[in-house]
């Protein structure tokens, strides 16, 4: 299951504590993909800004044209405070699954190979391969490539929110980890190295539907959001 951040001055009440259904509770800041924010308050400073509005949950608006104005401010979602827990979770599970609708969740290796944006992670054959989330991230951004070298600067803003090459192993280091996986569950030629640049690309089946495309619509990829998230800027 996902992970969520609660962002408020008290402590966090049980009625709004996602543990209960599976989720993991993180601190201020998380960088993990998918990651919803739960902010309390009918008027958070700085939320309409924020470039992580789109994950974030607004609770305890009671007026329900208060709750319109935060929706149309671009939050993820705005709830009064009496909403019950099982509504929270499949609010939150909205915000995630809207995080990466810019790409269809891919089908890779003549079908062996599908990632769960929810989870964060891939099964091969129905078999979870436990990534970590910049694994995924790394995973995902190159199934939105469609086959294409994705170079290694792009790698580095979208994966690690980083604008600049710190002149590091980083990426290296979660390509040889993710290699490893794929190779584990029997898919080590999926990752291939790109010319010249630093860059990778993943092998594909070109007779497969394109990954950025789901029932004959475009869904182009849009990828990039601080920390690792995907991007909630106009296309």
């Amino acid at each position: 299951m996902g992970c969520f951040e609660w962002v408020s001055s008290r402590a966090l009440p049980v009625r709004f504590d996602l543990r209960a259904r599976g989720w993991r509770l993180r601190g201020p800041g998380c960088t993990e993909p998918g990651c919803a924010r739960l902010v309390e308050g009918e008027d958070p400073d700085g939320v309409a800004s924020s470039p992580h509005r789109r994950r974030t949950l607004i609770l305890g608006v009671s007026d329900s044209d208060a709750r319109a104005r935060w929706l149309e401010l671009g939050v993820g979602d705005a709830l009064p405070g009496e909403v019950g827990l099982a509504e929270l979770d499949a609010r939150a599970r909205g915000i995630v699954a809207r995080q990466f609708a810019g790409v269809a969740a891919p089908s890779l290796a003549q079908g062996r190979l599908r990632l769960d944006p929810l989870l964060r992670d891939a099964r091969a054959d129905g078999r979870r391969l436990y990534l970590h989330p910049r694994e995924f991230l790394l995973l995902w951004r190159l199934a939105a490539a469609e086959g294409a070298s994705v170079p290694r600067k792009t790698l580095l803003r979208d994966v690690f929110d980083l604008r600049f090459d710190p002149g590091t192993n980083r990426l290296a280091v979660h390509v040889c980890r993710l290699r490893k996986k794929l190779a584990d569950a029997g898919l080590a030629s999926l990752l291939a190295t790109g010319p010249g640049d630093g860059g990778y690309a993943l092998v594909i089946d070109r007779a497969s539907p394109p990954f950025g495309r789901r029932n004959g619509v475009d869904a182009s990829p849009r990828l990039r959001e601080h920390g690792a998230l995907l991007e909630e800027a106009a296309p």
